[in-house]
């Protein structure tokens, strides 16, 4: 898929768990470019929705709350990256053992 035409909406979920669903929205960290489909706040919302994590009524609650809130929603967001970073390092150090 070409890099224009990804987005969360048509991100595939084949991690078959929601926490390698969470890494995997890096598409190929091995490749000389990677592509990163969590690119704000509204997008991990939008990937909440698409693997069921939450309800709308608490994607809505969020949402208003984000967008009261531009520095700490920015600041969650880059905790939300930070996690699923360490997430990967994990997984990755584990089966390489």
């Amino acid at each position: 898929m070409k890099e224009q035409n990804r987005s969360i909406k048509n991100l595939p979920l084949d991690g078959g768990v929601v926490c390698f669903d969470f890494i995997n929205t890096v598409h190929s960290r091995k490749d000389e470019v990677v592509y990163d489909y969590l690119k704000s706040y509204d997008d991990f919302l939008i990937w909440c929705i698409k693997v069921n994590l939450l309800g709308s009524s608490e994607i809505n609650r969020l949402s208003a709350l984000a967008n009261g809130a531009g520095e700490d929603a920015r600041k969650a967001f880059s905790k939300i990256i930070d996690a699923r970073e360490i997430l990967y390092e994990f997984f990755s150090n584990y089966s390489n053992n």
